[in-house]
């Protein structure tokens, strides 16, 4: 095994958003959008058991903490680039 030394900033960013995915919903939520769901009502269809409301507080949580692709890597969420 190699080790990896990382910086405290990256320790930090690696720690938040490690606290975001460890919620509960949150890795359900994830993997219907790798999938390409993109609707807030096909999103809660597809994770079994999660309300309407708590569906919209982890959304609103990973907005909040402006959850998005890493810096340096371009999101593109349809249509032509």
């Amino acid at each position: 095994m190699q080790w990896i030394h990382s910086g405290e900033a990256e320790c930090r960013r690696a720690s938040r958003a490690l606290e975001v995915v460890g919620q509960r919903w949150s890795p359900g939520i994830l993997i219907a959008l790798a999938r390409g769901t993109e609707r807030f009502t096909e999103i809660a269809a597809s994770v079994a058991g999660i309300s309407a409301r708590m569906l919209s507080v982890r959304t609103a949580a990973a907005r909040d903490r402006r959850a998005g692709p890493p810096h340096g890597r371009a999101h593109h969420a349809g249509g032509a680039p």
